[in-house]
């Protein structure tokens, strides 16, 4: 990437990585320019400007030579060059130039960025429909359900977050991003792959049911199938790519710590029970029991000390309240408790 802030309207027209932000937008290219701009207050009329140039250029395939316009740039730049050092009386010219060049790098630029924009075939840019990002996010004590652009069901965890676009129609895939635990229902399209985007994993998928765990706070991601077939791909930056095809029942599971992954069978009420409003422990230890509780409804649990002998806990629990719950850990694990407003206290 470029300096940025020492960028002209020609630079931006000409950086392949601002042009593919216009052309083809993705929610981290989004959070990147919107930041750059947002910390960049006085570029933003520039910007406009680029932005608004770019979507009236006609991306369609075209039969000029890029190395013929590479050297007409460098002709037009060159002479610019020598219109300055000439001195006063030459401003016009300068100017003429300047746009002269302008227009040259926005042809090379729409060279350049051809390919990356095939999917639209040869429709022109200010013909495809903006593409906005929705963001759905949920505090800890808080599940949703809601469909998504394509009429795929998806129901969200607590604390966790989910970035989609406003239409999928226009793009080559349906591509979302997860950041915590959602439980999707994909609705079929054999012709726009369904890709779920976590910091560790990709999960690509037709038409299936799946749930992905992937907390940034957590060390491992997890992609349970309940239906369909899907494609699980790890990205991690210090390893190559490694992709496997789940089958029903089957469970992945990456661990961004030592970067290794497994794939085991799973049992769906523990995995997916969630979002039916059925809280499980198995054999969760003081922590896990806690970071349970305090994501589940949405508290903060503190402890006057640590069990003295080892502590685990099970149990299954269908829609009970916060003092349900506390009630039976209490009679089965010998402790007390006390709750006030948001905040649980445990007594060993």
């Amino acid at each position: 990437m470029g300096n940025y802030q020492d960028y002209k309207l020609e630079d931006f027209l000409s950086d392949p990585q601002f042009v593919e932000w216009i052309v083809d937008p993705d929610p981290a290219k989004d959070f990147f320019w919107k930041k750059w701009i947002e910390n960049h207050p006085e570029k933003e009329e520039l910007i406009r400007e680029a932005i608004f140039t770019i979507k009236n250029i006609n991306f369609r395939r075209k039969d000029e030579d890029p190395q013929q316009l590479n050297r007409v740039l460098d002709n037009v730049l060159r002479r610019s060059t020598s219109d300055k050092k000439s001195g006063t009386g030459k401003i016009l010219v300068t100017y003429g130039l300047r746009i002269a060049a302008t227009i040259a790098l926005i042809i090379i630029a729409s060279l350049i960025l051809d390919q990356a924009i095939f999917k639209y075939g040869n429709r022109e840019i200010s013909e495809i429909p903006a593409i906005n990002f929705i963001e759905k996010e949920n505090p800890r004590g808080q599940k949703s359900g809601f469909y998504l652009p394509d009429g795929t069901w998806v129901k969200l965890n607590s604390n966790s977050r989910l970035i989609f676009p406003s239409a999928f129609a226009h793009l080559g895939k349906r591509e979302i991003e997860l950041i915590g635990e959602a439980f999707f229902d994909i609705k079929p399209n054999a012709d726009q792959p369904f890709v779920v985007k976590t910091s560790q994993v990709n999960v690509v998928a037709l038409g299936t049911s799946f749930n992905v765990k992937a907390y940034d706070d957590e060390s491992e991601t997890h992609v349970a199938l309940t239906s369909g077939k899907v494609m699980v791909e790890n990205n991690h930056p210090d390893r190559a790519s490694d992709t496997f095809y789940l089958e029903p029942g089957q469970k992945y599971v990456y661990n961004k710590d030592d970067k290794n992954f497994l794939v085991t069978e799973f049992d769906p009420i523990y995995e997916t029970g969630w979002k039916d409003g059925v809280l499980i422990f198995r054999s969760s230890n003081l922590d896990q029991f806690v970071e349970k509780v305090e994501r589940w409804y949405g508290v903060k649990v503190a402890f006057n000390q640590r069990p003295k002998k080892e502590w685990h806990i099970n149990g299954k629990f269908e829609d009970v309240s916060l003092e349900v719950l506390l009630e039976s850990v209490k009679f089965s694990k010998g402790i007390d408790y006390s709750i006030i407003d948001k905040q649980v206290y445990l007594k060993f």
